[in-house]
């Protein structure tokens, strides 16, 4: 099953054990080395307090409207940064370019791989108009492209792999 990243924020997480609901998640945090879900964020930290979050592998269910935990001990106090970990909110509203300077569209969202965590797509937007009647563009994650801190970078080669044609009123409606 693939869920969109913003789907995701805001979930409530309930406990099995304690049989309730004990926060909600704030952020996605993924590793940069291999695209797949760390964790999820369900406190931010500040001056006097670390952040907490739960490992991608203490989640026993991704529903459509919750995230299930089996007790607190899934909840971690992060003291220090990690290394080669970063938020989904870095990707979204980057600009995709190919080396050659054409621009492709800007990340909207992820689709993440509920069972691996993987994020299999990004989705993109081209235009308001694009989007309305084209649907969104998705983008297969691989580790070929550069993400860079306003950009990710593919190489001419990849463009044709994205996923055009993904909904849309033409679709919806037969129009093509």
């Amino acid at each position: 099953m693939l869920k969109r990243g913003s789907e995701c924020i805001g979930l409530p997480v309930l406990c099995l054990d304690e049989r309730c609901r004990i926060t909600t998640v704030k952020d996605i945090l993924y590793c940069t080395e291999n695209f797949k879900v760390f964790s999820f964020l369900i406190k931010e930290g500040g001056y006097f307090y670390e952040p907490k979050m739960i490992f991608f592998k203490d989640i026993l269910e991704i529903h459509e409207n919750s995230i299930k935990i089996q007790n607190q001990k899934s909840v971690h106090t992060i003291k220090r940064k990690i290394e080669k970990v970063n938020s989904i909110q870095s990707i979204i509203g980057l600009e995709i370019i190919t080396i050659d300077g054409n621009t492709i569209g800007m990340v909207q969202d992820v689709l993440i791989e509920v069972g691996t965590g993987k994020i299999v797509n990004f989705i993109l937007s081209e235009s308001l108009f694009d989007d309305l009647m084209e649907g969104r563009p998705q983008l297969p994650v691989t580790n070929v492209f550069e993400v860079h801190d306003r950009s990710i970078i593919l190489p001419e080669n990849m463009t044709h792999t994205i996923l055009h044609d993904t909904g849309g009123i033409k679709k919806k409606f037969s129009l093509e």
